[in-house]
C-alpha cells in the first residue's frame, strides 16, 4: 500500500564477550529495532567503522520484521533471548534454553543455522577448492572481532596454515566447516531433524574462490542434498 512503512527484517551481527563491543552490540540492536522509522544507518551513527562494515546494517526487504542477531557468545546469546529476538548464529540449546529462563516460549522464536560449505565429488577437491578460502574466513574474525575459530578442542590458540588447516579435526568457527561429498554433507543435515533449529544460512562462495568451484558445489548440494529432506 503507498505510503506504508515496508515491513523488513533486521540483522545485526554480534561481538560477544568483550565488555565494550557488548555496550556496541547492544546499541546496533537497538538501532535496528528502529530501523523502519530511522532508515538505513549511516556512518554518523556513532558506531566504529569496523562494526558499521560488519553489520552493514542489514535491513532487508524480507520477512516480516522479525529481529535476527548474529552471536555466538554467552552474553549474546542471552541479551538475544531476554529482549526477545531470534538468533542467527546456530547456537541453538543454549538459546532455547535462554529462552525459557527469560519466561520465553521457545516455539515462538527461531534459531538459524549459519555455515560455510563446500561440497565436491572427493574430500580432497573440496579442500583443494575451499582451503584457501576457509583459512581467510577465520583470519578475517581472528583479526577483526573476538572469535578465534575452533576445533575439535574449542578456541584455536594459533590459525593453522594451508595444508595443516584441512587437517586440524572440526575447524571452523564454533562449528565445523561443512566440507566434504555430498554423502558427508548430507549426514551434518541429518543432525537437523534432533536439533531446535528453524533456518539455516550457508555461505558457498569463500574468498578467491573461481566461480565455477562454488557453481559446482551448489549444483550437487541442489541434486544431491537437497532432496532428501524435503
Amino acid at each position: 500500500m503507498e505510503g506504508q512503512a515496508p515491513q523488513v527484517r533486521v540483522v545485526v551481527g554480534g561481538m560477544d564477550e568483550h565488555p565494550s563491543r557488548v555496550r556496541i552490540h547492544r546499541r546496533a540492536v537497538h538501532r535496528g529495532a528502529h530501523a523502519v522509522q530511522m532508515g538505513p544507518v549511516g556512518g554518523d551513527g556513532g558506531l566504529p567503522p569496523r562494526l558499521e562494515v560488519l553489520l552493514e546494517l542489514a535491513v532487508l526487504a524480507l520477512g516480516d520484521g522479525d529481529i535476527w542477531v548474529g552471536g555466538f557468545g554467552p552474553r549474546t546469546i542471552d541479551e538475544t533471548a531476554r529482549r526477545g529476538y531470534n538468533l542467527g548464529s546456530g547456537v541453538a540449546e543454549p538459546f532455547m534454553a535462554a529462552l525459557q529462563a527469560h519466561g520465553r516460549d521457545p516455539a515462538q522464536h527461531h534459531c538459524c543455522d549459519l555455515r560455510w560449505i563446500h561440497v565436491a565429488p572427493t574430500r580432497q577437491q573440496a579442500w583443494d577448492e575451499a582451503e584457501e578460502g576457509l583459512h581467510h574466513v577465520l583470519h578475517f574474525y581472528r583479526t577483526w572481532t573476538n572469535q578465534p575459530g575452533t576445533d575439535a578442542n574449542g578456541p584455536l590458540a594459533e590459525l593453522p596454515p594451508p595444508g595443516q588447516f584441512r587437517a586440524t579435526q572440526g575447524i571452523g568457527m564454533v562449528f565445523p566447516f561443512l566440507v566434504g561429498t555430498p554423502d558427508d554433507i548430507a549426514e551434518h543435515f541429518e543432525t537437523y531433524r534432533h536439533r531446535p533449529v528453524s533456518h539455516c544460512a550457508l555461505e558457498f562462495n569463500h574468498a578467491g574462490m573461481d566461480v565455477d568451484s562454488v557453481r559446482r558445489s551448489m549444483q550437487l548440494f541442489a541434486r544431491e542434498i537437497i532432496p532428501a529432506f524435503r
